[in-house]
């Protein structure tokens, strides 16, 4: 993703935190559950943000977001279990939780998961596209005819 898009997203998961810490604060009492639930969207809304903003904090930033999917998916399929809603926590657990543990565990989205290739940019650091170099069969390199290794000098003349 590039830094354009990122740091929006960034911006707006700060704005969602701030908004649900100050809604945990305000409307706690009203709450059957307390503000602890407010709170945890929060920290995760700021934990997102910071994996936006920051890139030092981004590889644990992400091992903790898919953590925490990972395991809400796991226990909300646990939970299911014999319950009519069953086949429904098992399918959001295989499409989102499974990728997501991957992603806590690796510290990288897989290449085989939901929506990937949005996750798996082919862009480095600065936005630019990978180049991927292309080798040269093994028949056709220099030493694997016999010829002797080219040199520097040699490539600059053929230019």
């Amino acid at each position: 993703m590039s830094d354009g898009p990122r740091t929006l997203i960034g911006i707006l998961m700060g704005f969602g935190a701030l908004f649900a810490f100050v809604a945990g604060l305000g409307l706690g009492d009203q709450l059957p559950r307390g503000a602890a639930p407010l709170y945890g969207v929060g920290a995760f809304f700021a934990v997102a943000s910071i994996a936006c903003l920051s890139k030092r904090g981004r590889p644990i930033a992400l091992r903790l977001i898919g953590g925490v999917i990972s395991v809400t998916y796991f226990v909300y399929a646990a939970s299911t279990i014999g319950e009519p809603r069953f086949f429904r926590a098992a399918v959001g657990c295989v499409i989102f939780g499974v990728p997501a543990g991957w992603l806590a565990v690796t510290g990288k989205f897989p290449d085989w998961g939901f929506a990937a290739a949005a996750f798996n940019s082919t862009d480095d650091e600065e936005g630019r596209p990978r180049r991927k170099r292309k080798k040269r069969p093994r028949s056709l390199r220099p030493d694997a005819l016999g010829l002797p290794p080219i040199s520097g000098e040699t490539r600059r003349r053929r230019r």
